[in-house]
């Protein structure tokens, strides 16, 4: 899966899982999504969970696998609340200076995703920072470097704690899916039933 998801959605759910399914072990496999797609293809793990968008093409072939939709998830443009405030941060403003963008490598899914969001719109955004983690773009974003888009269950508590603020409307949001994949016939009875309680 990628980095976020296992910090922001499966830690807290394996600590559910480990109550209800005994001999529970969980090794993660934290990678882009391409090694993570491999390592699905290749049987090197039982499970892919990633984030889909209905506007971005799938990065191998979904059929050959069994897929669960689990959840949603807002990909939202935020920035530093002190700084944003100050500098009138708003990506819907035509007039005013540039804003400066925390973005993702536009190969990755999250890139797309927010290319595709943006789409023939122009809003007042200079590139000035590149990362492929959430993380580190939260942190530049929490610096007061400029505006990232981000998952929405990644920002949460600094949202709830005024640390970050949403620079734009729901316009400028996206929804993603959080999706499991597997070949369930390869699973065994422990991996059975992790599928069934997700």
């Amino acid at each position: 899966m990628l980095h976020t998801i296992s910090v922001h959605y499966l830690s807290a759910r394996i600590a559910e899982l480990e109550d209800d399914i005994p001999g529970l072990r969980v090794r993660v496999y934290s990678d882009n999504l391409r090694v993570c797609c491999q390592f699905l293809q290749e049987g090197t793990c039982d499970f892919l969970l990633y984030y889909r968008h209905k506007d971005v093409m799938p990065v191998f072939d979904e059929r050959q696998f069994e897929r669960k939709d689990i959840g949603t998830e807002q990909l939202i443009p935020v920035a530093a609340t002190d700084v944003a405030q100050a500098q009138g941060w708003d990506l819907s403003a035509q007039n005013g200076d540039d804003i400066p963008y925390l973005g993702y490598d536009p190969a990755s899914l999250l890139g797309t995703v927010v290319d595709q969001t943006i789409g023939t719109r122009k809003p007042r955004l200079a590139l000035c920072y590149m990362d492929a983690l959430v993380e580190a773009l939260k942190r530049r974003a929490l610096y007061g470097s400029g505006v990232a888009w981000l998952p929405e269950g990644s920002v949460a508590g600094e949202i709830a704690q005024g640390l970050l603020v949403p620079v734009g409307g729901k316009e400028w949001q996206a929804t993603l899916t959080l999706s499991l994949f597997c070949s369930v016939d390869r699973l065994d009875r422990v991996g059975k039933a992790v599928w069934d309680a997700l």
